[in-house]
């Protein structure tokens, strides 16, 4: 009775829903339909969990995680669902975060819910290349197999915030992406009503485990239980601020202005006044105000747009790198042009024929391939427009396959949307066109070059025939190895003027200005130039000015001058009273090959392609700013490669240079970034200088006065760490002029480690240590605010950062290694992490984002600091740095091959290890002969770590011809390095030796190759497996290699190798013998012995022994008994063995050769002795062998006893009859 009645109470208690969960309560109590922030539970307010980082992109804050340590990024499931162990059967997720622009490279998971002690993923959520997948455990199939919902098109790898909204509820699951149209999805099993998450933990970006880890930014991951969250999330316009809820670290929010009550935050909108960026502006906003701070503009939307009310003046501040964009080859020149109501495009003129010239274009604010066209050597582009037509016309400087020599026209098709061939027009290795109109006719000029090597031919000019759709012929014009047309009006007046570069015998001559006159262009002016490249006619006020890019100075005629190409390019204005251009300027160029006129505000602009200077192609291209009476004067120096051509153009993101390189496969874009301010007449009726103002005015003025001693001060106070000393650094490096000064003083103090004695200008000396330096300098890049001058420094800084990561603490005081909570503001300051923190912000600051994030998922970060995976982290570095201008390789490389050029270099083995590295980029043979002289050194050096690397750089080397010679000299030094004691030198060194055989073939190498062998053959024996089965190799390839005449003086050394090689048979490695076995194979080919190669082709290696001693000379028999006794010191056994069979059987080989029977007995009664038991034992079997084998032959009749006998026999019938 008592049973059933508990019976009926349980079952009561289930009837009335309670249930048997935690307390009595169902899951509908439990969730209470609140945000679930998953994201703040592993970031609580009082402080991050290992492997979180903070970081800000496009003005938000996200966190970034680390790949070393995923399982610290986890929490238990039990912290957000407090009441009950299920998941909700109903719910959405939210999140926001941002992705790395690029391909992706693997799958990556955004967060995972897994139980403990198992692999299974309970709940997930991961995107890969333009797919997004929500996988869960479903519990409907057996086992519970895994289950998975893919959202196909979702590209998130674009490098900027996208807020995810996934919507679960049973078999319908719905994306909706920046609050976009949502995408639904029916799937094939629901997901489960009663998953259980007892004993499950929640883990960010991965699956407890370093593959798959999100490499990207996480701003927002909330889980919301039994609603969709998209119209919460979607109320605002602006979805930066479209949140559930952020971890309180990650709202930076600025602070609201104390005297101000108009401009208020975008969640005050009780009045008309939005801060931060652009908002939308339709029928909703209008009359509304926005703000923009940046720009210090104040704008009104009038229902569609957004009106300038008071707009701030533009300025240049400084150039950023915005995008590398790789090209079909190297590029010759570039047309950025906008086709209405499509885009923007770029095409760019392939230096190489194959595999064409590529246009691209500008698609969510970067150049993308769009079209590629077959062209030939393309020199330029050409954009224009006759009516409604649109045309791009390329300048072919080679034959096409069947030899004909022709530039085409293109136009744009709107139904194909690309562009098609249009005409083909002959010319004569073209570099340039030009398109004009002049009273209404539309005209096409094309520069012709040379025709064959006669340089003075005619150039072009076509006019649009509208009758037949096509250019005909108008004019012909004289020209001398002309490289451009420039066309432009003054006026009624149309002028025409061509750069005339060579005629055959000098660079010296005069370009002419043409002027339309009668229907055709006659000549206006001759100019005086020097292998002319470019004419650039532009406009400031009601001034006209042309100028020239001369390239270089030669004439056949004359002594050549120091440098060709270091040479003035001229500004030209116009002189309406002597109707005439007159000099208005010289700029010294360096192979100058184009000029570029742009505007930012009111400021005009020139930018010259430096392309060489006579001694390398990695030569700074400057921006020239116009000064009014002082005319152009440089104001920014940006590092390029080959410059050949530039583009400025504009789009909604801001204003661009795009330049193209003839050296490199590679062409940049980079952003202007300018400063505004009100006019002063605006302002000053707004503003009021308060004593803080002034007191940064005077400290700027003092840091131009002297900013040795302001940074001096600044750094001594340190390791104080406090918030004053970083707003005076803030307000030192918010001025170009200062920002350099600083970074130089800091940079000296850097390469001093770990004490900076300097003077102030008191005379007093001062030590400064320079982790103080690093501190200052993680500070200064945070703020990013020095671009421009960071990146003037940077090749340096990078060193000198990468350096520190190298040292140690035991030079530092201890009061300078404060610990992160000590001090208000203060940084971790072990000086290697210090280093390494102040390297990521330096690199993420230039633009160099992916380069970080790529190491740190590759867990190599933290491996700087420890001294064991120091070098395989540099490498890993290293590898990455190719997205660098080569400008800052190049730099690099040079300053490491003179900081170990010098007779006592500090940082030699971290300067060793990057200069290794940096020799695989391409275009760095400038180095290559600098690198070489310094081998001997440190070939000798006493570290072996030195020895390793100086070998690693020449093992990059090797693959130039030209470094043969002096790996000629090297080979004696390489040799006796064989002998080294450390085995990773030996194996160094055998990798360089075979890639010099491979790659030279000499009659020194050849000799190099004979005194090779004999060195080799030692090292068959050695105690590392990887030394012996190199140096078996090499020996195969130095038969192979060898040429008939020397193969003579190689027979006595392969002879010689022959018993250690059937010794090495017997390897316990399987490599080794294996490896033993093809070269005593090659070694019988070599020596044409048939009979022991059939032998080794079968394995029957037990028959050998035999076959080697039958088919020899007692002599050569000799020489092997040699060659065995030397194998007896093998430490390994069945070695040892196979040497006791092989003197065994040798000494019954040897008769009458009484002093080498007499060695092998002795040897083998020692080998009596032997540790180990089976050696001894056949050691006793040999003995008695060769004994019996002895006795045999002296109870055996000699030849002359057995001939007597024998003749006896024959003659005693005859003596008898």
């Amino acid at each position: 009775m008592s049973a059933l009645l508990l019976l009926w109470v349980v079952l009561l208690h289930w009837a009335t829903g309670e249930g048997f969960l935690q307390g009595g309560k169902t899951w509908q109590h439990c969730t209470e339909l609140r945000p679930l922030d998953v994201l703040s539970e592993a970031a609580p307010a009082r402080g991050l969990a290992p492997g979180l980082r903070v970081a800000r992109a496009q003005g938000l804050l996200g966190f970034q995680l680390s790949a070393a340590r995923p399982r610290a990024l986890g929490f238990p499931a039990s912290r957000l669902f407090v009441h009950c162990d299920r998941f909700p059967e109903e719910f959405s997720i939210v999140t926001t975060l941002r992705v790395p622009g690029g391909p992706a490279k693997r799958h990556q998971y955004v967060f995972t819910l897994m139980a403990d002690g198992s692999p299974d993923v309970l709940v997930g959520l991961r995107h890969g290349p333009g797919k997004l997948h929500f996988v869960f455990r479903s519990q409907r199939r057996a086992g519970g197999c895994h289950s998975r919902v893919t959202f196909h098109n979702v590209s998130l790898a674009d490098g900027r915030w996208h807020t995810l909204v996934i919507a679960v509820s049973g078999r319908s699951f719905s994306l909706t992406l920046d609050c976009g149209v949502p995408e639904d999805v029916t799937g094939e099993t629901p997901f489960p009503a009663s998953l259980s998450v007892r004993g499950a933990s929640f883990y960010l970006g991965s699956r407890r485990r370093r593959k798959g880890v999100f490499t990207g930014l996480l701003r927002q991951l909330v889980l919301l239980p039994g609603a969709d969250a998209t119209p919460r999330v979607c109320s605002t316009t602006d979805l930066q601020v479209a949140a559930l809820s952020v971890p309180a670290v990650l709202q930076d929010l600025p602070p609201r202005p104390r005297s101000n009550e108009v401009l208020r935050y975008p969640y005050e909108a009780d009045t008309m006044v939005t801060l931060g960026a652009r908002p939308p502006c339709s029928r909703q906003e209008k009359a509304q105000l926005w703000f923009n701070a940046s720009r210090r503009g104040l704008y009104l939307c009038n229902g569609s747009a957004w009106l300038s009310v008071l707009e701030a003046k533009q300025k240049l501040d400084y150039v950023e790198d915005y995008q590398n964009l790789v090209t079909n080859s190297e590029t010759m020149g570039i047309e950025v042009f906008t086709i209405p109501k499509v885009g923007l495009f770029a095409a760019t003129a392939s230096r190489y024929t194959l595999p064409g010239s590529a246009i691209y274009k500008w698609t969510d604010g970067k150049f993308v391939p769009y079209q590629n066209i077959p062209t030939y050597q393309a020199q330029s582009w050409k954009y224009f427009t006759i009516g409604k037509k649109i045309f791009l016309a390329v300048a072919n400087f080679e034959q096409n396959d069947r030899g004909q020599e022709f530039s085409v026209i293109y136009k744009w098709s709107r139904r194909k949307e690309k562009f098609i061939t249009y005409q083909r027009i002959s010319t004569h290795r073209a570099r340039d066109w030009e398109a004009f109109v002049i009273e209404g006719e539309a005209f096409l000029a094309v520069v012709n070059h040379r025709e064959g090597n006669n340089h003075n031919v005619d150039s072009v000019i076509y006019r649009w025939n509208p009758s037949t759709g096509l250019f005909e012929t108008n004019q012909t014009i004289p020209t001398s190895g002309a490289y451009d047309w420039e066309f432009f009006t003054i006026g009624p007046y149309s002028f025409l003027a061509v750069a005339n570069t060579f005629n055959g015998t000098s660079t010296n001559i005069y370009s002419h200005i043409y002027i339309w006159l009668s229907g055709s262009f006659q000549l206006f002016q001759s100019i005086l130039t020097f292998g002319a490249a470019d004419w650039e006619v532009f406009r400031i006020g009601d001034r006209v000015f042309l100028a020239v890019a001369n390239s270089h100075s030669y004439d056949s005629g004359v002594p050549a001058p120091s440098n060709f190409y270091a040479i003035n390019s001229s500004i030209y204005e116009l002189n309406i009273t002597a109707q005439m251009f007159v000099k208005f300027q010289d700029l010294l160029t360096y192979s100058a090959l184009d000029w570029e006129f742009f505007s930012v505000g009111d400021d005009s602009f020139l930018v010259v392609a430096n392309s060489f200077d006579g001694f390398t192609f990695s030569v700074n291209s400057i921006i020239y700013r116009w000064q009014g009476y002082e005319g152009f004067v440089a104001a920014h120096h940006l590092p390029t490669v080959g410059c050949r051509d530039w583009e400025a153009f504009h789009t909604t993101e801001g204003s661009f240079l795009l330049y193209s390189s003839a050296k490199e496969p590679l062409s940049k874009v980079l952003k202007l970034k300018t400063t505004g301010g009100w006019d002063l007449s605006e302002e000053k009726q707004f503003r009021r200088v308060s004593e803080e103002q002034w007191q940064c005015d005077n400290i700027e003025e003092l840091s131009l006065k002297d900013p040795h001693d302001v940074v001096v001060t600044l750094l001594q106070s340190y390791p104080s760490c406090n918030s004053v000393a970083a707003a005076i650094w803030r307000q030192m490096v918010s001025v170009r002029t200062t920002a350099d000064n600083v970074l130089e003083e800091l940079l000296y103090v850097l390469q001093d480690w770990p004490l900076h004695s300097t003077f102030t200008s008191d005379g007093n000396r001062v030590d400064i240590y320079a982790l103080a330096a690093t501190r200052a300098l993680l500070e200064i890049t945070q703020m990013r605010v020095c671009q421009e001058s960071l990146r003037l420094y940077f090749p340096q800084l990078f060193l000198a950062l990468l350096f520190q990561t190298f040292s140690s603490t035991e030079e530092l005081p201890e009061e300078l290694l404060c610990q992160g909570g000590q001090q208000e503001g203060c940084h971790p300051t072990a000086p290697s992490r210090l280093a390494v923190e102040t390297m990521k912000e330096l690199l993420c600051s230039l633009g160099h984002e992916g380069m970080v994030l790529e190491v740190e998922h590759q867990g190599c970060w933290e491996d700087f600091l420890h001294p064991d995976t120091w070098h395989s982290a540099m490498r890993v570095l290293a590898s990455e740095m190719s997205g660098m201008s080569w400008s800052s390789l190049y730099y690099m490389a040079q300053r490491l091959v003179k900081l170990l050029s010098r007779e006592n270099p500090r940082w030699e083995v971290p300067a060793m290890a990057l200069l290794a590295e940096l020799l695989a980029y391409p275009h760095m043979e400038v180095c290559d002969e600098r690198v070489l002289q310094l081998a001997p050194k440190y070939l000798k050096s006493k570290s072996s770590v030195m020895r390793c690397l100086m070998l690693r750089a020449l093992i990059t080397l090797c693959h130039e011809p030209r470094t043969h010679e002096t790996m000629q000299v090297l080979q004696r030094r390489l040799m006796e390095l064989l002998g080294d004691a450390d085995g990773e030198v030996v194996i160094m060194t055998l990798n360089l030796l075979s890639k010099i055989l491979h790659k030279f073939n000499t009659p020194v190498i050849n000799i190099m190759a004979l005194e090779l062998a004999g060195t080799l053959q030692p090292l068959f024996h050695h105690d590392n497996i990887h030394v012996q089965l190199l140096s078996l190799q090499l020996f195969q390839h130095i038969m192979e290699a060898v040429k008939k005449e020397e193969s003579k003086l190689l027979k006595a050394q392969v002879h010689q190798s022959l018993v250690p090689l059937l010794c090495l048979l017997h390897e316990e490695s399987q490599e080794v013998a294996e490896a033993s076995r093809v070269t005593l194979l090659r070694a019988a080919t070599f020596l044409k012995k048939r009979r022991l190669r059939q032998l080794l082709k079968k394995c029957k290696t037990w028959a050998v022994d035999e076959c080697l001693l039958s088919q020899c000379s007692s002599s050569r028999a000799v020489q092997y008994v040699w060659q065995a006794l030397w194998c007896l010191q093998s430490p390994q056994q069945p070695v040892r063995e196979a040497a006791v069979r092989f003197l065994g059987l040798a000494g019954q080989h040897l008769k009458g050769q009484e002093k080498e029977l007499q060695l092998i007995r002795r040897a083998l009664q020692l080998l009596r002795d032997d540790v180990n038991l089976s050696v001894a034992n056949l050691a006793v079997q040999a003995q008695l062998n060769l004994r019996a084998a002895e006795e045999a032959a002296s109870s055996r009749p000699s030849l002359r006893e057995r001939l007597r006998r024998a003749w006896r026999g024959w003659a005693a019938p005859w003596a008898r009859g």
